[in-house]
């Protein structure tokens, strides 16, 4: 269970966001579920991107359309469940769907 941020925490945390908000594109809303990506989980680790923008596989979320690759799963590194890529594209589904209905 994730804790809630503290006053300080909260202005630190979007300090760290809105700098790679910009530099990257990303949505003003860190917690945006299009994300499929947790940024406070890698705030908290201290976390930043690569030379190409990409931060670490791990904070992918299950619904991260490259979560998995070549049969690895990428937050982990390991060879990746059949159940785990299966409930993946179960759920990148379900978000596309989302994602149209919101549009119309």
């Amino acid at each position: 269970m994730m804790r809630v941020l503290e006053e300080e925490e909260r202005r630190d945390f979007k300090d760290w966001y809105d700098l790679y908000r910009t530099l990257l594109r990303l949505s003003e809303d860190p917690y945006d579920l299009r994300h499929h990506y947790d940024y406070e989980a890698a705030w908290r680790a201290g976390a930043k991107p690569d030379e190409s923008g990409h931060f670490p596989s791990r904070f992918k979320s299950l619904a991260h359309p490259s979560r998995f690759v070549e049969g690895i799963d990428t937050a982990t590194g390991k060879r990746a469940r059949p159940e785990d890529v299966e409930a993946s594209k179960r759920l990148q589904l379900l978000f596309r769907e989302l994602y149209r209905k919101e549009g119309e």
